[in-house]
């Protein structure tokens, strides 16, 4: 259930986005500017039956939130079905690559909500950092077998 609980999540940020429903909930906050050409089918570069309602790109905050969700879903789904239905227990679930890839992108998407929630390009440069360490010690480590 952990495995398709992340699903939701990721599709829900796909439809936010590109949806324009982000839009609308905040248009109190939205320059007056960006609401001008609205419906303006001659200010559209691009036509496509997915981009349709997305009049204006999120903001920066809103997109690192969801490009945080969507890349870390496939590799969380992935581990926790590993984890069901093919991985024995014990050290093999731990040192298997999905579990490294799942608590890596764990740190990928710490970073990019550092970044969402604080809207500081600093801040996120420091997670960044920090994080990249910690998803790289992740990956490259193994379990310690008892003897």
């Amino acid at each position: 259930m952990n495995g398709l609980s992340v699903l939701p999540g990721a599709m829900y940020c796909f439809y936010y986005c590109l949806s324009g429903t982000w839009l609308w909930d905040n248009v109190d906050q939205v320059d007056p500017a960006a609401l001008e050409n609205i419906g303006d089918e001659a200010m559209c570069r691009m036509s496509s039956w997915l981009l349709q309602d997305l009049h204006v790109v999120p903001p920066l905050p809103i997109l690192f939130i969801a490009l945080g969700i969507v890349l870390h879903a496939p590799f969380s789904f992935m581990y926790h079905w590993h984890y069901c239905t093919k991985l024995p227990p014990g050290k093999p679930r731990f040192d298997h690559w999905s579990r490294k890839f799942d608590q890596a992108f764990i740190h990928v998407i710490s970073t990019f909500m550092s970044y969402g929630t604080s809207g500081r390009w600093d801040f996120f440069a420091v997670n960044a950092i920090f994080n990249a360490h910690c998803a790289w010690k992740n990956l490259v480590s193994t379990t310690v077998s008892s003897s």
